[in-house]
């Protein structure tokens, strides 16, 4: 994960943060959380307290 993590930084958008679970990522009108081994997400979504960050604060995958 570690080397996943730091292949991924480089490409990451500005603002967005590389990093590995434990977070859960919770989207509107899901009743359940997902927790990926490793994400990209806005810096935003771990504002709030708790494991839970908003889904939507994901990055895209490229196309």
């Amino acid at each position: 994960m570690k080397s996943l993590r730091r292949q991924l930084e480089p490409h990451a958008p500005e603002g967005h943060d590389v990093d590995v679970a434990p977070f859960l990522f919770v989207f509107p009108g899901t009743e359940r959380a997902f927790g990926p081994d490793l994400h990209v997400a806005d810096e935003s979504a771990f504002e709030a307290e708790g494991r839970h960050a908003d889904g939507e604060a994901l990055s895209p995958s490229p196309s």
